[in-house]
């Protein structure tokens, strides 16, 4: 009887602090709030990563980065089980886990991390250094699995300052172990083992933060086969976004060597400061989405406003990031990484085009269900991105990279509008147009005035600051209320830049 009462009480959901019967306007503030608290963590999580780089570069060379990379293309597969991904159907369900489920979960992905880095680490002792530090990084991911219940838990009820707690630890664990192991002449490998103490660090403070604390496992095929149908689906996007980058990473080596793949390495590393609002907005976009539809409310309105504000933002975040492009590796850097700075034209203008329907889209489409329509696009990108990217690099150098990127970007973007036109009636190209062409010509001028001035450290800024001028002036010229609405959402997820407005998106 005494252990009948202790499985109940197990058993029962887990009570968050978001009610099951929020408005849509108290979602909305929820996941402004979010997104706002998970873009200052990946500020703060960026500036250190970047410092952290830019020590790294200096101690390490080329071949080294590509060592990493090699090790990162084969962990990065296994490591989508260890993230929560199979909790996806979890945060979906209007219905709240309860700590059967949670335990279920929590035995079916360690049992599987386990296996695949037992495999993964044997195979991997067969390619010298590259293989070491693959070893190394993949005996992280069974640790890493022991996050996945609290984090489900959070992200299903919008709760990112505690997640961001947990990763803003990680990465000060990271760099501090990696920083001071390279120094202290251990290498690329002593880099490695800061992926070890990473995830043990992220362990203990999600013990901490979580209202699930650490689940103990258990092996019910009955509840996770229920998780696994959406489950599949949801991952498998993720499959071939990986496939994409680290086929890209493993073509690249073995077709023009490791020092060009240390050059993509970096370029791609570079890449990923622009992108973190995009970062922010897809981590919040499919729970928050799933939570406003549990309200009943209609998204449309809803997704129009944001891809609209979505554009403008976008234009104002990469257009001086346009500008600096032709000589900001070369001066962080230094000349020897100079040639990385050709992939980023190209990579800018393929995140202008894709973040603010990506970010639409796949939120709504994984909140209804759809997640093949979301595979379908991921798919035919990796298709074109590995088409026409690394396998050209010999020929037209890193450039081909740049415009594999956007090409495939493209692709995503036009299956993606018809997905939610069709859903919806909402024609994301037409309201993306005119903020997107805006974006695209006060870019290009920037880059020719970057590329006209000398490669030096006042230039870049320089650059960056008359192109963001430009911008948000002809932006005021032509649609005053478009200036209006972004700084009023912008209020709203960084209440502490100025006095709350009203809402743009409800």
């Amino acid at each position: 009887m005494a252990a009948r009462r202790d499985r109940s009480r197990r058993d029962r959901p887990v009570p968050l602090p978001i009610e099951t019967d929020s408005t849509a306007a108290d979602v909305t503030a929820a996941a402004l709030s979010s997104t706002g608290t998970v873009a200052i963590r990946g500020v703060v999580v960026r500036v250190l990563g970047f410092a952290g780089s830019l020590v790294f570069a200096r101690l390490l060379t080329p071949r080294d980065f590509g060592a990493l990379a090699f090790g990162l293309s084969l962990t990065a597969a296994a490591s989508l089980l260890a993230d929560g991904g199979l909790g996806s159907a979890l945060i979906r369900r209007t219905e709240e886990p309860d700590r059967a489920d949670l335990r279920a979960l929590q035995g079916f992905q360690l049992g599987v991390t386990t296996v695949l880095a037992m495999i993964a680490a044997a195979g991997a002792l067969f390619f010298g250094t590259a293989g070491l530090v693959t070893a190394i990084m993949i005996a992280a991911l069974p640790l890493q699995s022991l996050q996945a219940p609290g984090s489900i838990m959070l992200e299903r009820q919008l709760q990112y300052g505690r997640r961001v707690r947990v990763e803003l630890s990680e990465t000060v664990a990271y760099l501090c172990w990696g920083i001071g192991a390279v120094s202290l002449g251990f290498g690329v490998v002593g880099l490695a083992t800061a992926a070890v103490v990473r995830s043990a660090v992220g362990v203990l403070v999600m013990r901490s933060v979580s209202p699930v604390g650490l689940v103990a496992p258990s092996l019910e095929l009955r509840r996770t086969r229920g998780l696994l149908g959406f489950g599949v689906r949801y991952q498998s996007a993720g499959a071939l976004g990986l496939l994409r980058d680290q086929g890209t990473n493993l073509l690249l080596a073995g077709l023009s060597g490791l020092p060009t793949l240390g050059l993509w390495s970096l370029a791609f590393r570079v890449m990923q400061v622009p992108a973190l609002l995009f970062e922010s907005l897809w981590r919040v976009s499919f729970p928050a989405m799933s939570r406003l539809l549990d309200t009943g409310a209609d998204p449309a309105p809803v997704l129009r406003r944001a891809l609209r504000v979505g554009a403008i933002g976008t234009g104002a975040l990469l257009v001086p990031f346009a500008a600096m492009s032709p000589h900001l590796i070369e001066v962080l850097f230094g000349a020897r990484w100079a040639d990385a700075g050709a992939v980023l034209p190209w990579a800018l203008a393929a995140l202008l085009v894709g973040g603010p329907v990506s970010v639409a889209a796949a939120g709504y489409l994984y909140a209804v269900g759809d997640a093949r329509t979301v595979l379908v696009a991921v798919g035919l990108q990796a298709v074109v991105w590995l088409a026409l990217g690394a396998p050209l690099v010999p020929v037209l150098g890193l450039w081909a990279l740049g415009g594999a990127w956007f090409a495939a970007t493209v692709v995503d973007v036009v299956v993606l509008a018809r997905a939610l036109t069709r859903r919806l009636t909402i024609r994301p190209l037409r309201i993306l147009l005119r903020p997107t062409l805006l974006a695209f010509a006060v870019g290009a001028a920037g880059w020719l005035l970057g590329q006209a001035l000398p490669a030096r450290l006042w230039a870049v800024p320089a650059t960056g600051l008359v192109a963001e001028a430009a911008f948000l002036l002809v932006l005021r010229v032509l649609d005053a209320g478009a200036v209006t609405d972004l700084t009023r959402l912008v209020q709203r997820m960084f209440p502490f830049i100025g006095r709350q407005g009203r809402s743009v998106l409800t």
